[in-house]
């Protein structure tokens, strides 16, 4: 997205001179020579100084984070690859059976899409090959949603479905008792053990995507219960399996001209910076960018807009300076001064992208699709960048 061409250069004199060495010292004013130099000002109102807007779309592998997404709404969806990574050595299978085996997931608060849809739906398939910590949606499943891990004609292992309430903090997923016999008998010998490769975990109801928690600090909460009942004895031992789990994440892309971050999925937004109109002798004394959430086109979760969010510049030499604003009442996230980046811009020579990116943990355990307006909507909402700065007299 470019700005409109009636943005033109135009530089506005503020004309503000500091009094006298006495005064007290302000940030806007610690690099000027008091009585001698002269503050000007420039922003996106009277100035070029962003040459285009572009959505950018990643994909990040989510392997064995502390928060798992599952689930499905009506454009976007969050599956589940599950691997086992203990086997217990219990002797001969003719000498025991499995009672019982139960996946434990652990519900969070967020939720995204129908809030008020708290359905857990699991349908689950056996892997049939080796996938990678790496694996992202794209590396497993063909735009055409085809897969070679798993067949949905096999028998499922799993089918569940409930409807969470506010007291389900722990909640146990039945699996087949039968094919986690196999699994252990499997796993537990280091001639078979690579004959095992884990689970898909499908959404099959429901209308939101929620989040579940993986791991407690370096604890694995997210594992298989297992019941053993051994031939010699009327007992049940009660046998928790820890495995490591991927969460992979899909949703609509980003049409070109959407100003758009999303978390999980992931969307970022790009933002062109020119600041070449700079004389070389400029002293940047402060600088804002504030982008504003179009709250009628995003989807948020139970969790409220993203509190942080990150504006990031890599440099040419591959330095990254990264900044955080938080949200305001009314959807301004507000980056008080951004004069690291667009210095090392300048240094860059003048011109460089930032790009605008869900902040921290949120940008793979939360999915808000957040929406600003663009550059062609009213002043005070549009994205807005100003500048101040000096020129010293001795250089003028």
């Amino acid at each position: 997205m470019i700005f409109p061409t009636t943005l033109v250069v135009m530089f506005g004199i503020v004309s503000v001179f500091l009094s006298g060495c006495n005064d007290l010292p302000t940030d806007i004013g610690t690099e000027l020579v008091p009585g001698t130099d002269t503050l000007y000002a420039t922003s996106l109102l009277n100035d070029t100084l962003l040459t285009g807007i572009t959505p950018v779309t990643e994909r990040l592998p989510n392997y064995n984070g502390t928060y798992s997404l599952f689930g499905k709404t009506n454009d976007s969806e969050a599956r589940m690859f599950f691997e086992l990574t203990t086997y217990p050595a219990l002797g001969n299978s003719a000498d025991w059976e499995v009672t019982s085996s139960e996946m434990v997931f652990l519900p969070q608060a967020y939720i995204f899409g129908d809030t008020t849809s708290t359905t857990l739906a699991v349908t689950a398939y056996e892997l049939k090959q080796v996938w990678s910590a790496n694996a992202t949606w794209d590396s497993i499943w063909a735009s055409d949603g085809s897969t070679s891990y798993y067949n949905t004609a096999d028998q499922p292992v799993c089918t569940f479905t409930k409807d969470l309430t506010s007291t389900d903090s722990i909640v146990y997923v039945p699996f087949s008792t039968s094919a986690t016999k196999r699994w252990i008998e499997l796993g537990s010998d280091s001639s078979t053990k690579d004959q095992v490769f884990g689970l898909v975990l499908l959404p099959t109801g429901g209308a939101s995507i929620r989040q579940y928690r993986n791991l407690n600090a370096n604890t694995q909460v997210m594992q298989l219960r297992v019941g053993i009942k051994h031939k010699d004895s009327t007992e049940i031992d009660t046998l928790m399996l820890t495995a490591v789990t991927s969460t992979f994440v899909n949703s609509p892309e980003a049409a070109p001209t959407d100003v758009i971050i999303q978390g999980a999925r992931i969307h970022n937004t790009s933002f062109d910076v020119d600041i070449t109109m700079f004389e070389e002798f400029a002293i940047m004394l402060g600088a804002s960018f504030t982008i504003t959430v179009d709250r009628a086109n995003s989807t948020v979760g139970t969790l409220g807009l993203d509190e942080l969010l990150d504006l990031v510049y890599t440099s040419t030499s591959g330095g990254l300076t990264r900044m955080s604003a938080r949200v305001d009442a009314d959807g301004n996230y507000n980056w008080i001064s951004i004069v690291p980046i667009l210095q090392q811009i300048r240094k860059d020579g003048g011109k460089g992208t930032m790009r605008l990116q869900p902040s921290d943990a949120n940008r793979l355990w939360r999915m808000n699709r957040l929406r600003f307006y663009d550059a062609t909507a009213e002043e005070t909402k549009r994205p807005r960048m100003k500048i101040v700065y000096s020129i010293p007299t001795v250089f003028q």
